[in-house]
């Protein structure tokens, strides 16, 4: 099965020329899990037609005034978005990180295991939900 989703590799075929498909190395690979996953964080949840599940809650109007059932609903929405749409990511666990110095965002941190190539690999990253209403993904080291 490949590392990479089926549009991504049809797209590249054609940019490719018809060149045969080349194996992804883990910086690719996870760069492209980083960009559907940011997408599925990134689309409202009603505004794809295909899947009305699609997407997270609108969480604008909730940002001046977190608390924490509001953060924990927000916390369980991530961990059940990223299970059921980047099933690459296995044993999700996302939480509220608090941070002083993060004025007008709300950051999570999340740990999963991603398998690529036969092995497993522990990762960890931040989300962070920005004042403008967009999510961002960040890496941790």
């Amino acid at each position: 099965m490949s590392k990479e989703r089926l549009l991504k590799r049809i797209r590249k075929w054609s940019v490719q020329d018809g060149r045969s498909y080349t194996h992804l190395d883990f910086s690719t690979y996870m760069s492209s899990l980083f960009a559907d996953l940011s997408q599925v964080y990134n689309t409202r949840k009603g505004t794809v037609l295909l899947d009305d599940q699609f997407g997270i809650e609108d969480f604008t109007s909730l940002m001046s005034s977190m608390s924490p059932p509001e953060i924990e609903k927000l916390s369980q929405s991530f961990m059940s978005l990223t299970q059921r749409y980047e099933t690459r990511l296995k044993n999700v666990f996302i939480k509220y990180e608090f941070r002083e110095q993060d004025m007008g965002i709300i950051r999570f941190g999340a740990t999963a295991k991603v398998e690529y190539q036969e092995s497993v690999t522990n990762i960890k990253f931040h989300i962070m939900l920005l004042g403008n209403g967009s999510v961002a993904i960040e890496l941790s080291e």
